[in-house]
């Protein structure tokens, strides 16, 4: 009887020792690949603004280094529409929304920081998102300005860039780099071909309206302003409308783009 509880303690202790051992090195490993992580996950986000903004990867260089070259990060408060004043955020401590450079900005991070938090109203909240950062950045090129934006498709939380022109007015492009639609369905907003449908419409009517817009599918008439939804998905193809119509309006770029329009004239 001795003998088997002795053979039972030392088992448990073998096991106890492996869990332990294999405990440490899953977090010495998690601990040495974040970097690596952060990395690839910059390189990826920096890859799709600079595609969706049109611009080639220069021979010979690398994603970081066109970026670098190509594109300018500011961090816009959405309420005013202008550009936050980096220095001031700081100073504001513990309290600051901004603790880093513009780039090193994470919207989704800022979105649970309660000094940061904008809370949507259900009214205006087509879009799903419930919670947002009430700062977001904005990444702006020679001949686009490209906003990130998110909301509710049919099976997922879409994430993307649009890209519009100087004028704040005119699409340049469109592109979602994170989102779990339907393959061969909702997944087409992937498509090469139906985000080019995208390519010069416009957003805004003469007097400031939001009309651009994401149709049932076969059902887009205003060459201007209307976009052919995906066909067989028209739930996900409303989730974009909605993304759309959240993002653009009052309550997110909406100040932003007609600042730019003004002063475009």
């Amino acid at each position: 009887m001795a003998n088997n509880v002795n053979t039972v303690g030392k088992t448990f202790a073998v096991v106890t020792a492996l869990c332990l051992v294999c405990s440490i090195f899953v977090a010495g490993a998690a601990v040495a690949l974040h970097p690596v992580q952060a990395r690839a996950k910059a390189t990826d986000m920096q890859k799709n603004i600079l595609e969706v903004a049109g611009i080639s990867v220069d021979s010979g260089s690398s994603v970081a280094d066109s970026f670098k070259k190509n594109i300018k990060t500011q961090i816009i408060d959405l309420s005013t529409g202008k550009p936050v004043d980096l220095a001031a955020e700081k100073a504001l401590g513990k309290k600051a929304c901004v603790t880093g450079d513009a780039d090193s900005f994470d919207f989704k991070s800022a979105a649970k920081n309660p000094n940061c938090t904008y809370e949507v109203k259900a009214e205006n909240d087509v879009a799903g998102i419930r919670l947002r950062s009430k700062y977001m950045p904005v990444y702006t090129s020679k001949d686009s300005v490209i906003l990130p934006f998110y909301g509710q498709g049919l099976w997922s939380t879409m994430y993307g860039y649009l890209a519009v022109a100087p004028d704040g007015n005119t699409v340049k492009g469109i592109i979602y780099y994170d989102q779990g639609e339907t393959a061969g369905l909702g997944g087409e907003v992937t498509n090469p071909k139906w985000r080019a449908k995208w390519d010069g419409r416009k957003v805004y009517a003469d007097d400031g309206t939001m009309k651009l817009k994401v149709t049932k599918y076969g059902k887009a008439q205003d060459k201007d302003f209307d976009v052919d939804g995906i066909s067989g998905a028209t739930l996900t193809s409303r989730g974009v409308d909605n993304q759309i119509k959240y993002w653009l309006g009052s309550d997110g770029y909406q100040k932003y783009l007609a600042s730019l329009k003004e002063g475009s004239k």
